[in-house]
């Protein structure tokens, strides 16, 4: 199976406009996020039951490329709807993004992410803005 890709437009807290794309292989586990051109491997991954949250391994490049943990959230709760993007290294933060995006971008992301036929997180997981 080819992998799946989604297209989405998110706004920082400047307001500048940012695509951001996210591109999965269901059978392998492995694909890409990319912002603003700069892309990130990824694998590994989880989501909950919601859709509003993924959990995946990644490789953060730079001097040195370091394996890193990614959370990205899908906060409904809030208007506008946002999305953030944490990445860690063991206990350490080493970089929080958080973005706004439309509701229609907001559903398009979640049901793809719904579509996604990899593993949910352990706890079933359901993301801010909805009870479990």
């Amino acid at each position: 199976m080819p992998s799946e890709k989604i297209d989405i437009k998110a706004k920082d807290a400047d307001g500048k406009e940012h695509d951001v794309r996210i591109e999965a292989d269901d059978a392998t586990g492995k694909g890409t996020i990319t912002l603003d051109g700069e892309e990130v491997p990824i694998w590994d991954p989880e989501k909950s039951a919601d859709g509003r949250k993924v959990k995946c391994r990644g490789l953060k490049k730079g001097l040195i490329d370091i394996e890193v943990s990614i959370d990205i959230t899908v906060d409904c709760s809030k208007e506008p709807p946002t999305i953030t993007i944490v990445v860690t290294k063991g206990p350490v933060t080493l970089e929080t993004r958080v973005y706004t995006f439309d509701h229609a971008q907001q559903d398009k992301l979640i049901a793809w992410v719904k579509k996604r036929k990899i593993k949910l997180m352990a706890s079933g997981g359901q993301g801010p803005g909805q009870a479990a």
